[in-house]
């Protein structure tokens, strides 16, 4: 099955890129086209090989004749297929390979596998997620910080102490990434697009427009849910404005946006509720992990109980909201076990000590990639 994965992708991939060429379709077209015959492809493979008798690879006996895979670093050849070397620029490693967790990070994560204290709330150990909240707050300027499995479950929490109930419509960024619109389905709300600049941010203008409409139908929008996808910046003052002269609560999606300023301040700042993201694509990685961003000790609270704060657990916390308000909200708020592991933790917090200078190489990689293909025409490169 292989082998005709093999010879049947080929020809098709080669076909398929030379219609878009001659169609002047564009790189995007023909990657599409692609991945639709590969889809189709496996799935006719996955059908053929089960309907054979053989054994699935998930089944006991398929995994005993697999090699374990070993992770290595990746690397990418200076030479094409035909041994000619490669014109331009050329990488020696996959562009997608996160950083190394630092030494601190991983020495750290070995005492905790070493103690079995993995879990945020282990009596008589000092969290590291208590830790790493105290450190995103310390960083972002926010007044209290959740530490959960994900930044989708972040997002998700964020629609619900906002308000959002099932039914409603959240205003969202068409250009985005499937966890968006997920975590406002996850909250049985409705998505409602908001199209984009020619710099893949949300459009001031169509998200009035898209306000005006919901007005006159009788059905205003009351929540937005702010992506800034790739780090790419919308003009925030007009938003926000726009959002407060609406009664509009904005839950941000900073997931690629930590360490991004807009005058000055942390994106996110002006939201009811920010989210950040730890995912290994991400600034900091612990390969999943998000923060959920507050200044409302009430959110706070709830997202915390949300996350899996139970009982009285939440005097192990470092930053949190006084005893009162956990008292007052935790009886009416499920427990959705959306906790961050102190192992992700423990990758996180020298991370956010050097993300700074992180920061300044990234974006001195940016500028010098951008610069050598800045007036070559196939190259689209959006503003800041």
């Amino acid at each position: 099955h292989l082998l005709f994965a093999y010879c049947w992708l080929l020809p098709r991939a080669r076909l398929l890129i030379l219609m878009a060429t001659k169609k002047g379709w564009g790189a995007r077209s023909a990657t599409v086209l692609l991945l639709s015959n590969v889809f189709l492809c496996v799935d006719g493979l996955s059908v053929d090989f089960l309907k054979s008798g053989a054994r699935p690879l998930a089944s006991p006996e398929a995994r005993g004749l697999l090699p374990r895979m070993v992770a290595t670093v990746p690397t990418m050849p200076a030479q094409s297929e035909d041994g000619e070397d490669c014109p331009g620029p050329t990488f020696d490693k996959a562009i997608s390979q996160p950083d190394p967790i630092p030494e601190e990070g991983r020495a750290r994560a070995m005492e905790l596998m070493e103690s079995g204290a993995l879990f945020r709330y282990s009596p008589g150990f000092l969290s590291e997620t208590s830790l790493a909240e105290a450190d995103m707050v310390d960083y972002t300027g926010f007044k209290y910080s959740v530490g959960f499995n994900s930044c989708g479950s972040a997002l998700f929490i964020g629609l619900k102490v906002a308000g959002v109930q099932p039914g409603d419509k959240v205003l969202a960024n068409a250009f985005s990434f499937t966890a968006v619109p997920s975590a406002i389905h996850h909250a049985g709300a409705e998505p409602v697009y908001v199209e984009s600049t020619n710099g893949y941010t949300m459009c001031a203008e169509d998200l009035r427009a898209k306000l005006d409409a919901a007005q006159a139908e009788g059905s205003p929008i009351k929540f937005l849910m702010l992506t800034h996808m790739r780090g790419k910046v919308a003009d925030m003052d007009t938003i926000h404005d726009l959002a407060e002269e609406r009664g509009v609560t904005v839950v941000e999606d900073c997931a690629h946006a930590l360490g991004i300023q807009w005058r000055g301040v942390q994106l996110g700042r002006r939201a009811s509720v920010a989210c950040y993201s730890t995912q290994s694509a991400k600034v900091i990685n612990s390969g999943e992990g998000g923060f959920f961003c507050t200044d409302d000790e009430e959110m706070a609270a709830r997202a915390y109980c949300y996350a899996g704060c139970y009982e009285q657990l939440y005097n192990q916390h470092v930053v949190s909201p006084p005893a009162a308000v956990f008292d007052r909200v935790k009886r009416q708020t499920p427990n959705y076990s959306l906790r961050m592991s102190d192992l992700a933790a423990a990758c996180v917090r020298p991370q956010i000590t050097n993300i700074e200078q992180r920061i300044a190489r990234y974006n001195e990689m940016y500028e010098r990639i951008t610069s050598q293909i800045a007036d070559v025409p196939e190259f689209d490169i959006p503003p800041y």
